[in-house]
């Protein structure tokens, strides 16, 4: 796994969020101009736009195509499909603006399918995680779902997903390279709205593969860290890690955060923790973290938050895999952490929106 060495800017946020103004503004009057039976199902349809970006990872598309433009008839020798069968699905994906399709039926890569190859900047694994058949069948009975307010996820999986993944190698390593995509997106958000510059050591809580530390550390050169996970998730940090050159200055401790957390340091950091787990479990891994925050030490969450308009967010849509998934995850908005973090001893101290569909909560000893 490569680590950035340098981050690239996102774009200015008072750009970027009047850009997303703009856009929603055109969609909704787009909308107002259609007839609402081709509104309707042209979003129902959305399913197939996704399904066939899955297909798109599963083929190694974007990889075969890396190296420059090529024919139908050498993509299909490359992806082992069928000529025809595989021209319908690219022609289907640059009509939507992934890819880009030249005169003689010729296939090139554009700014979006860059994002479906493997590597630094990629979205795939995390595409083949969403459209794996573990997370579809978690989606067969919806409705069910809704009738009960309770997840299928035990009932299909046999048992709790984390779980599952645990003891099933194959998914495990999708749902890891997955997050490891998440990752580095949200290392440039994360690295864009906020100033490490005053800790000098922090522990990321459930960090992984350790991708979102090294970068943190790649650009605090005075910063040491703490990658905390279960045993065998942190076992690949150790390449990553050793890959960054940061070997001297990030330890791994392996362990579960719902029975001890590392104490004496300043800085604590979760990334999509919390949106997993129940009011109840959220509470009592908080009240573990102020246990061991010290008065001057902060706690840096990142998730989606949802907030109370009407405008689409992927808070909003992921909070349906979290229903359908988990048992009680969910994504919250403001008030919910704040009432969470009260419960646990905790205040908000400020939050922060950035460029990514993600918001930064700082949170201190109440």
């Amino acid at each position: 796994m490569k680590i950035r060495t340098s981050l690239p800017k996102f774009p200015h946020q008072f750009f970027y969020f009047t850009a997303m103004r703009l856009r929603q503004m055109m969609l909704r009057l787009s909308n107002w101009l259609s007839l609402p039976q081709m509104t309707i199902y042209e979003k129902a349809q959305g399913f197939w736009v996704s399904r066939a970006i899955a297909a798109a990872c599963e083929l190694n598309l974007a990889d075969h195509l890396e190296q420059g433009p090529k024919s139908i008839a050498e993509l299909a020798h490359l992806s082992g499909t069928e000529p025809n069968s595989l021209y319908r699905l690219m022609r289907m994906l640059a009509g939507e603006g992934i890819f880009r399709e030249l005169p003689g039926k010729v296939f090139e890569n554009n700014r979006l399918s860059c994002s479906l190859r493997e590597g630094e900047g990629s979205m795939r694994n995390l595409i083949m995680h969403q459209f794996s058949e573990t997370n579809l069948r978690l989606f067969l009975d919806f409705s069910g779902v809704i009738r009960s307010g309770e997840s299928y996820s035990r009932r299909i999986l046999g048992k709790p997903v984390f779980q599952f993944l645990q003891e099933n190698p194959q998914n495990n390593e999708l749902y890891n390279r997955a997050m490891d995509d998440s990752s580095g997106l949200v290392s440039l958000a994360l690295l864009s709205a906020y100033n490490f510059e005053k800790f000098r050591s922090i522990v990321d809580i459930g960090g992984g593969h350790g991708i979102v530390l090294c970068n943190i550390l790649k650009k605090y050169k005075k910063l040491h860290g703490v990658l905390f996970d279960q045993s065998h998730v942190v076992e690949k940090a150790k390449e990553i890690i050793a890959d960054s050159g940061l070997e001297d200055r990030i330890r791994i401790v392996p362990g579960n955060f719902f029975d001890e957390i590392p104490k004496g340091f300043d800085g604590y950091f979760m990334k999509n923790i919390l949106h997993a787990f129940n009011d109840e479990d959220c509470e009592q891994l908080l009240c573990k973290l102020r246990e061991v925050l010290p008065p001057d030490g902060k706690l840096i969450i990142m998730e989606t938050v949802i907030s109370s308009d009407n405008k689409p967010a992927l808070g909003k849509r992921l909070d349906l895999l979290m229903m359908a998934g988990t048992e009680g995850g969910k994504e919250r908005t403001r008030e919910e952490y704040e009432i969470l973090l009260k419960k646990s001893g905790l205040k908000l101290n400020r939050l922060i929106r950035t460029v990514a569909p993600f918001s930064i909560l700082e949170a201190v000893k109440g």
